[in-house]
């Protein structure tokens, strides 16, 4: 998991660099943006946390966690959590159906605001979402069935890497209302 969110900030740096080179103007006004890329690109790594915490208490791991974080070491919470992710089933942030939403929503929000940090928090975190599919694809050739668990569809591995490359295009898209 650790690898994972090393993965998702450098992809995400790259990405900040390259809208920042692309717009011309490199001046502190990019800083929000730059802060909101960073914000989204681990916030809904906090999904993770909702399950353990809230969602599935009764799995073995939230009891642990539990009883961790009463230690007070949240240090150790946050690795104990990161190192046992797979433990994890059905997230909430990280299904087909919470990605096509919260797109819905990132069109809304780069259309009506000309906040560079509210910007920057969902193209980072949409980002974010691409970034883990695009890598378990990679490595599995396919998605793991959970990004499913919410819908009853369950796509073939090419419909899932074309679905992938029109996430992306609308990245792109999104982008463009930021390069403006």
């Amino acid at each position: 998991m650790r690898k994972n969110i090393s993965d998702n900030l450098n992809i995400t740096l790259i990405y900040l660099a390259v809208v920042s080179v692309v717009r011309f103007k490199l001046d502190l006004n990019l800083l929000p943006f730059w802060l909101g890329g960073l914000i989204g690109s681990v916030i809904l790594y906090s999904d993770y946390f909702f399950q353990v915490f809230l969602v599935q208490p009764e799995l073995e791991m939230s009891k642990e966690a539990k009883r961790r974080y009463k230690t007070g070491d949240y240090k150790e919470v946050f690795r104990y959590v990161f190192d046992h992710a797979t433990e994890i089933k059905s997230l909430t942030f990280h299904t087909i159906l919470f990605q096509v939403i919260f797109t819905v929503f990132a069109f809304f929000i780069m259309t009506s605001t000309s906040s560079f940090l509210g910007q920057g928090i969902v193209v980072g975190a949409l980002l974010s979402l691409l970034t883990k599919q695009y890598l378990e694809i990679k490595l599995n050739g396919r998605l793991n069935d959970d990004w499913f668990s919410r819908i009853n569809v369950n796509l073939p591995p090419q419909s899932q890497k074309i679905y992938l490359l029109v996430m992306a295009g609308i990245l792109v898209l999104l982008t463009g209302f930021i390069i403006k």
